[in-house]
């Protein structure tokens, strides 16, 4: 039985396969139906041809295919929103700040700035115009100081009790389906704006 605690990557599942070279992951977001992303991540014998063919479909079905160069447990999008969601468990769990604080605050800094440059591309703006390398030596020990602080959590029976808490007191009110007609229409009008940038 496969350990939920993992994923699978191609290189696994195709241990035993003849002809590993025409096998890649293709991973979607969630919710995939609206959400453009696919990972596509080649295994240790996926061919040049496979991953090729691959991205071209993604592109022709309006998906927007990113090639991962390595295979990572959990995939690259997976790591990321895992790290956030970790740090933001660790601070409400910490009392330093609410559920709906937390969510009110990424949605009105991280959420819009990174749809509209990503990470790397705000650093390098950060950096003026010396770019990444000014952000880097200005800024640098600041963000290594506070990536020494940052929390380490376990989702233990009093820390979900918590978080379920917080989480119905914001959330439970509404009907989910109403929660999730509201947020896929609120996707679909930034990813429409996205796309007619691209």
């Amino acid at each position: 039985m496969r350990d939920p605690a993992k994923s699978l990557s191609a290189s696994v599942i195709t241990q035993r396969m003849k002809d590993a070279d025409r096998v890649v992951i293709g991973h979607s977001f969630e919710a995939p139906h609206l959400m453009p992303l696919v990972e596509v991540v080649p295994g240790n014998k996926t061919s040049k041809d496979c991953i090729d063919r691959a991205m071209a479909f993604y592109r022709g079905i309006g998906k927007w295919p990113v090639l991962i160069g390595k295979e990572v447990s959990g995939f690259v999008v997976n790591r990321l929103h895992f790290a956030l969601l970790r740090e933001s468990i660790h601070l409400v769990n910490s009392g330093v700040i609410s559920i709906d604080d937390l969510d009110q605050l990424v949605k009105a800094s991280l959420g819009p700035r990174w749809t509209a440059a990503g990470p790397f591309k705000t650093l390098a703006l950060g950096g003026g115009g010396e770019g990444i390398a000014h952000f880097l030596e200005h800024s640098g020990p600041l963000m290594e100081n506070v990536w020494r602080g940052l929390g380490c959590v376990y989702l233990d029976d009093q820390t979900r009790a918590r978080l379920r808490k917080q989480s119905d007191d914001c959330y439970a009110r509404v009907p989910v389906d109403d929660l999730i007609k509201e947020r896929d229409e609120q996707q679909i009008a930034i990813l429409k704006v996205l796309r007619n940038k691209k």
